[in-house]
C-alpha cells in the first residue's frame, strides 16, 4: 500500500491528528514541523523518523541487508551521528546491559522480525556493548522460540529469555482494579537499558498494539480480564507510568516490514501488508499516536472503519498517557521525518 500524501489529511481523533502524515517519494525527511520557524521551537519537538524501503520485504521474508539500511538509516537521522556506532552511543555504553522487547504472540508472521534485531544488536555491538549484554526477551518462551530464537540464559552469545522463566519481580507491581500486575525482573533487576521493539499490528480492543500496550502487557505477569475492559484503560497508562517501566526505556522502534491493519494481535494474513519500514523514537507515546495514523491510512484504503471514536478498536489509552505526561500525543510537538530509500 501507497504512504501518505497531503491530499489524504483527515482527521482522526476529536482534538488531534488534524494534520497529515506526509509519506511522499522523495528522499528527504518532511517534517510535520518543519513549518515551524523558530529553531528553538524546533528543537523542542519529539523526533521521530519513518524509513522505507521498497524490497525489505520480499516473498521469502526480511532481505537481511535491506532492513539493515533501513535501521541504520533511521538511527543516523534520528541522532545525526557520522557513523552507526556513535548513533547506538548516544543511547547505550560498553557497561550496559540491554533487553530488546519483542513481540511474538502474532507468530509466525506477526512478529519482532529476528532480521530487524540483527540488525539493531549489530549497531549495539558497534556502540561497545558486549554481546552477552544484549538480552532478547518476550512474555513467554513460546513467543521466543516461535520467532526462530533459541533461549540462551548462557555466559555466551546474545541472551534470549522469557519473562515466565526469569521471574516476576515481588516489589514492583502495579495495582488496577484491585489486581497487581508485576514486572519481570529482565527489566527491573538485569538490564539497565531497555528499547522497545515491535511490529506495527491492529489490536481487536485497544486499536493499536505497538510500545504502551506491549510494556503495560509483554512485561507484567498475567492479568486476567481485570485489566483489559474498557481498552485496557486505565491499565497500560498505569503501568507505563511506573518507573519500573520508564526509568530505564532509551528507545522505541517500530518494526513496520509487515503490519497488520485489522484482525490482532494474532495473524491474519489476510489483512497484513508489506510496507517495508522502521520508525525510531525516544517517545513511546508519540510514536504510537503516529502509528495510529499509518494504521489508518491502510485501514481507509481497505475499506475498513477508523480506530478512533470507535466503540470497540479505540485506541485511548495513547492519550492517557499523554495526559500523565508519559509522552506527546499531539502533531504540533513531534518532528516527523519520512525518508523514501
Amino acid at each position: 500500500m501507497s504512504g501518505m500524501s497531503a491530499s489524504d489529511r483527515e482527521r482522526v481523533t476529536r482534538r488531534e491528528f488534524l494534520k497529515a502524515i506526509s509519506l511522499g517519494t522523495a528522499a528527504v525527511g518532511l517534517g510535520l514541523g518543519a513549518c515551524r520557524s523558530s529553531a528553538q521551537e524546533k528543537k523542542e519537538l519529539v523526533k521521530l523518523v519513518l524509513v522505507r524501503g521498497p524490497g525489505a520485504m520480499t516473498e521469502r521474508g526480511p532481505d537481511l541487508q535491506r532492513v539493515k539500511e533501513l535501521v541504520d538509516s533511521a538511527m543516523l537521522r534520528l541522532t545525526g551521528a557520522p557513523d552507526i556506532g556513535q548513533a547506538w552511543a548516544r543511547y547505550v555504553g560498553p557497561d550496559d546491559v540491554v533487553a530488546l522487547h519483542v513481540n511474538g504472540i502474532g507468530q509466525p508472521t506477526l512478529i519482532t522480525h529476528p532480521a530487524t534485531i540483527s540488525a539493531i544488536c549489530e549497531g549495539l555491538q558497534q556502540a561497545g556493548v558486549r554481546e552477552n549484554n544484549i538480552i532478547i526477551f518476550d512474555r513467554t518462551t513460546s513467543h521466543l522460540v516461535g520467532c526462530g530464537w533459541d533461549i540462551n540464559s548462557g555466559e555466551q552469545g546474545i541472551r534470549v529469555l522469557a519473562c515466565e522463566t526469569a521471574g516476576w519481580d515481588p516489589d514492583a507491581y502495579v495495582t488496577v482494579n484491585g489486581v497487581r500486575a508485576h514486572f519481570t525482573t529482565i527489566v527491573t533487576k538485569l538490564c539497565t537499558k531497555l528499547i522497545n521493539v515491535r511490529p506495527l499490528k491492529h489490536h481487536s480492543g485497544t486499536g493499536i498494539s505497538l510500545c504502551l500496550k506491549g510494556m503495560a502487557f509483554g512485561m507484567c505477569s498475567g492479568n486476567g480480564g481485570a485489566h483489559h475492559p474498557d481498552h485496557c484503560c486505565p491499565f497500560i497508562a498505569t503501568a507505563c507510568a511506573s518507573h519500573w517501566a520508564r526509568d530505564k526505556l532509551v528507545l522505541n522502534i517500530m518494526d513496520g516490514l509487515r503490519p497488520q491493519i485489522h484482525g490482532g494481535p494474532w495473524q491474519a494474513p489476510e489483512y497484513q501488508v508489506n510496507w517495508d519500514a522502521i520508525a525510531v523514537c525516544k517517545d513511546p507515546v508519540a510514536l504510537d499516536f503516529a502509528a495510529v495514523s499509518f494504521l489508518e491510512k491502510m485501514r481507509k484504503q481497505a475499506g475498513l472503519p477508523k480506530l478512533w471514536d470507535n466503540p470497540r478498536d479505540n485506541p485511548k489509552h495513547i492519550l492517557q498517557a499523554a495526559q500523565k505526561r508519559l509522552g506527546v500525543a499531539s502533531w504540533d510537538k513531534i518532528d516527523y521525518q519520512a525518508i523514501e530509500l
